[in-house]
């Protein structure tokens, strides 16, 4: 005797995908961010309310994008796994209305909110049609029931939190899974504040990070505090197999009067790496040729310190602050479009 059987996913399995797929918090809110990327949106508010109280505290993600009709909800926000995305990218030569290549295609933005709180609002809408609102607790989702049975509301609405010709997307989130701290909420600025690249970032795309506690954020410093403080920095061009252009510059303090700005370039070098051949039994060089990858041109902009005290001091008012700034924002980071690739350059 034999079945032909399916699986049957319980609706418990929402939250544990929630808890595997999303690491931490700031993950959570960047999956939103992508999300509202993807959506064309020029800008999006991450506001934070009460995050001291899991009862009372608040999260809300809210942008201008193209936004969500109630069809889109249905089909694709509330059916987990969908190829919605993955054949946006896989199109040929796919690019958006706003010129921007998608960043996500797992659809594990949804996951984000339920590592964030209990309960959700979602609310969207696009320039034609009316306003959409759904309302789900995660809580409903922790039994032993068959996730097809676990009711959510879905309604359609004239506008309300978006005006007639508007459009985006507002996410509210509360009963809060965590109580936040200080620690954390820092964190998660410096998160978003890392998502544009520092050298090129993007004008039209813009993430405003609203507190109640704005003296949580005191003492932070930006990037634009501490570039200048970088004694040595390059510039990299990578094609195909060659490093077309290669600039190495040491900028001395204006204290250090003995010394002068030196530069060294080279143009044109091929890239080879050096690896062991088991048949010839010794260490060879090979070819790198990046073109095979089909990803066009790699730049690499590299800032070096040197965190002596005594030469930290010729040039450098707050030491500390940029030793701690290097601390959580040093290393090497990937940069699509001038997007963040995460979790490359993470703790862990």
């Amino acid at each position: 005797m034999s079945d032909q059987l399916g699986f049957k996913p319980k609706a418990r399995l929402i939250l544990q995908l929630g808890d595997q797929l999303i690491r931490s918090e700031s993950i959570a809110l960047l999956e939103l961010i992508k999300n509202s990327y993807d959506a064309c949106a020029s800008r999006v508010t991450i506001t934070l309310m009460r995050l001291d109280s899991k009862e009372y505290g608040q999260i809300v993600i809210e942008d201008d994008g193209f936004g969500m009709d109630y069809n889109l909800i249905k089909d694709v926000w509330l059916q987990p796994g969908t190829t919605h995305k993955k054949n946006q990218i896989e199109a040929h030569n796919f690019v958006s209305e706003c010129n921007r290549i998608p960043l996500g295609e797992k659809g594990i933005g949804r996951f984000g909110v339920h590592k964030l709180g209990e309960e959700i609002e979602l609310i969207s809408k696009t320039k034609t049609s009316d306003e959409t609102y759904l309302k789900i607790n995660w809580k409903d989702f922790d039994n032993d029931e068959s996730l097809e049975k676990i009711p959510i509301n879905l309604t359609r609405r004239i506008p309300n939190t978006f005006a007639e010709n508007g459009h985006g997307t507002k996410i509210i989130i509360k009963a809060l899974r965590t109580t936040w701290t200080r620690g954390a909420v820092r964190e998660i600025y410096r998160a978003i504040n890392s998502l544009n690249s520092p050298f090129d970032s993007i004008d039209s795309f813009k993430v405003l990070f609203k507190l109640d506690r704005q003296d949580w954020l005191s003492g932070l410093l930006k990037f634009k505090d501490i570039k200048d403080s970088a004694l040595f920095s390059a510039d990299i061009l990578i094609s195909g197999n060659k490093i077309e252009k290669l600039e190495y510059k040491f900028t001395p303090y204006s204290t250090m009067n003995d010394l002068r700005d030196r530069i060294h370039s080279e143009v044109g070098v091929d890239m080879v790496q050096r690896i062991y051949d088991e048949s010839l039994k010794k260490k060879v060089f090979q070819d790198i040729d990046i073109s095979k990858y089909q990803i066009g041109k790699v730049k690499i902009k590299m800032l070096i310190f040197d965190f002596d005290t005594n030469i930290l001091s010729l040039g450098v008012a707050d030491k500390k602050g940029l030793k701690d700034y290097l601390k959580l924002n040093g290393g090497m980071r990937v940069y699509r479009d001038s997007i963040r690739v995460y979790d490359y350059g993470e703790p862990g």
